[in-house]
């Protein structure tokens, strides 16, 4: 049985992606873990640590529940759930689960309403999607899961070789869905036949539809609103050596995704 992850703070933001996991989750007949960090080194009191840590991990284990009530009733109990409360530091906590779970896909968020969650929430979201090899999806705070039906692919093409086929296989054949290959054009299309040609043969299992947008807006912004036009339900995107610019336009994907978002690490 797949297996999804969906770490939570239990900031609203955080609890939208969990239920979105949950939703994709009965889709999928999957098992889902819903994990919390207690994190030592966030904690600052008055009161002695020991004491501190005790009511820290009170207060998440009586959130836990109330979330299992939620979940419980908005899955009818069709799926298992798993309800994991660590402590410890976040990435490392959170590194260690993930390679022992080796989950089909974890689901979280990008960033809360406030300052310090914004921080924390983005540098988590960062760790996980640059040193994870599994696949991370990042949730918007407005999405909800409708099924994924077509899946859009941003690709540069001259480096398509480097991206991981097993887990593309996995997700278009998980939910049945159509691959769309997305590339901002920035030269002729006469003078992308070659890498045309190649990325057709590359993916040809999945019979992907090749579009180039052409946009003088940013990279990420281009695909973007490609995607919301097109009806793309879930866009991916590759962890793979950039320039600095590059880096930019990854890091604006991850921190701002308009649509629900995959980060995959390169072959």
């Amino acid at each position: 049985m797949n297996t999804i992850i969906a770490p939570t703070d239990f900031s609203d933001i955080s609890l939208n992606a969990v239920n979105y996991a949950a939703d994709m989750a009965v889709d999928l007949n999957a098992e889902l873990i819903v994990t919390h960090v207690t994190d030592f080194s966030l904690i600052a009191s008055d009161v002695p640590v020991t004491s501190t840590i005790n009511l820290d991990e009170e207060w998440s284990e009586e959130q836990l529940e109330n979330l299992r009530d939620k979940l419980m009733e908005r899955t009818k109990n069709k799926i298992h759930i798993r309800f994991e409360n660590l402590r410890g530091s976040v990435l490392h906590e959170l590194d260690n689960f993930f390679e022992t779970e080796k989950p089909f896909a974890i689901v979280m968020a990008t960033h809360g309403p406030s300052a310090f969650e914004r921080m924390f929430l983005q540098s988590v979201t960062l760790h996980t999607t640059k040193h994870i090899k599994y696949p991370v999806m990042i949730i918007p705070s407005n999405a909800t899961y409708n099924g994924i039906k077509n899946i859009g692919l941003a690709c540069d093409l001259e480096t398509v070789y480097h991206e991981p086929l097993v887990n593309i296989r996995n997700f278009v054949s998980a939910f049945h869905a159509s691959l769309h290959v997305l590339h901002v054009r920035k030269t002729a299309a006469c003078e992308l036949f070659g890498e045309m040609m190649l990325t057709r043969h590359y993916l040809k299992e999945f019979n992907p539809k090749l579009h180039f947008i052409e946009s003088d807006d940013s990279v990420d912004k281009s695909i973007f609103s490609f995607a919301k036009e097109n009806c793309i339900d879930l866009l991916i995107v590759f962890q793979k050596k950039h320039t600095m610019r590059e880096k930019s336009e990854l890091k604006n994907f991850v921190l701002h995704p308009q649509l629900p978002l995959m980060t995959l690490q390169p072959l």
